[in-house]
């Protein structure tokens, strides 16, 4: 899954915008990412 995230910052740092359904899988993964590692650290 990270590919994904890489591929779109790729594009992104490249210039070119990330297909919609990239953009939308990037996104989906990095919030997914960003509410285990908050749960994670408010359970303690």
């Amino acid at each position: 899954m990270s590919s994904i995230i890489k591929q779109a910052f790729v594009d992104r740092a490249g210039g070119k915008r990330p297909g919609f359904g990239r953009a939308v899988a990037a996104a989906a993964v990095a919030g997914a990412a960003a509410a285990s590692i908050t749960y994670r650290v408010l359970r303690g």
